[in-house]
């Protein structure tokens, strides 16, 4: 996967460099703060709130009068403290299995490579509004998290405190460096909203959903798909 990413990338920088030369498309700066509903899927909510910084290029390349045809490399980095979420656990004993919820709270440190695609619409009245994918790769990952409050079996009531320490060491995680348990890439429908400042800088509203879940599996946390709504500056840098 990284192979094809690479040759993605040095695809894309050709791209933009040969858009650069020609007299009909726009080379910008983005800068952007994304706010992300997690959607868990065990539970159907959107309680949760994860929040991104992205910034990168971006190159619009006119296909007709008023339409457009945008490409970027964005780079965006998506942080929570406090995803609120629960699952599962199965426990062996004397008489059998138990079942237990537990309820944790979990950090995630998230950087992710982007690469939006889409059409745009733009209007006279400095309106425009558009549509496309984004797809993303996973660049580096850390998490932390805690199971909350205390568990007991009401079959063997003596075992309460063992089984609470047992729980929190299970589903305690401190400082995991690792890519391992997220989907390396996703894809999102996106549609957007822009408004033309002036020549040099437009302002963009986009909201996407991540058709895969994270985890991969469930790792020791609940999956959930991203609902983002991402607000951005767009820069323009060429002499157009």
């Amino acid at each position: 996967m990284k192979k094809y990413l690479f040759i993605l990338i040095l695809f894309l920088n050709s791209y933009l460099n040969c858009f650069a030369q020609k007299n009909n498309n726009d080379i910008s700066i983005l800068v952007g703060h994304e706010i992300s509903l997690m959607h868990q899927l065990n539970k159907n909510d959107i309680n949760n709130i994860m929040n991104s910084y992205n910034f990168g290029f971006v190159s619009k390349q006119e296909i007709k009068s008023g339409i457009t045809f945008k490409i970027g490399l964005i780079f965006s980095n998506r942080k929570t403290n406090n995803y609120l979420n629960s699952v599962s656990y199965i426990s062996n004993w004397l008489n059998g299995p138990e079942t237990t919820k537990i309820n944790l709270k979990t950090s995630l440190d998230l950087s992710y490579l982007e690469i939006p695609l889409n059409l745009i619409k733009q209007f006279k009245n400095k309106f425009s509004i558009g549509g496309g994918i984004c797809l993303s790769y996973l660049l580096y990952a850390n998490l932390n998290q805690e199971a909350l409050g205390e568990y007991a079996i009401s079959k063997y009531p003596l075992a309460d405190k063992d089984f609470t320490a047992s729980i929190k060491y299970v589903f305690g995680i401190k400082n995991y460096n690792t890519t391992a348990p997220f989907l390396k890439s996703n894809i999102a429908p996106v549609v957007s909203l822009g408004y033309k400042i002036s020549n040099k800088l437009n302002a963009q509203y986009t909201l996407s959903y991540d058709l895969f879940a994270n985890p991969v599996m469930e790792f020791k946390f609940n999956n959930y798909n991203l609902i983002k709504n991402n607000f951005s500056l767009i820069f323009k840098i060429n002499k157009k």
